[in-house]
């Protein structure tokens, strides 16, 4: 499902949110399955929209010479945005196990954490 508003005032911004929200509500309490949704509002009074929309957020990338629709905004900002909202919260992942001192995965882990600029740790 898409939810999609164009609104006048900031003080809306998650009208979106809140729309697909008692959506799948619905469609849960009535036993029927819940469709996973974008819901953002267009322009630049939505970009909180785009940060707490979890799932399938649209963005647009750094190299890009212009934005494809005003509001839009990059993986990097969007990111940046949910963890200063703490939206996203750090989690620390580790390893376990015998013998696992040869292990390449906290490093492997930890690089795709920072690619992803996600704030989380992965270690022994």
């Amino acid at each position: 499902a898409k939810e999609v508003l164009s609104i006048e005032s900031e003080e809306k911004d998650n009208m979106a949110h809140q729309a697909a929200l008692l959506s799948s509500s619905i469609s849960s309490r009535d036993g029927k399955p819940v469709i996973p949704n974008i819901s953002l509002i267009l322009g630049e009074v939505g970009r909180f929209s785009r940060v707490i929309n979890l799932p399938f957020t649209p963005v647009t990338h750094e190299s890009l010479p212009f934005k494809a629709a005003p509001g839009q905004m990059t993986a990097s900002e969007i990111m940046a945005a949910r963890i200063l909202t703490k939206i996203l919260t750090t989690r620390r992942y580790v390893i376990l196990g015998h013998n696992i001192a040869y292990s390449v995965s906290p490093q492997m882990q930890g690089s795709a954490f920072a690619a992803a600029r996600l704030p989380h740790q992965y270690g022994r």
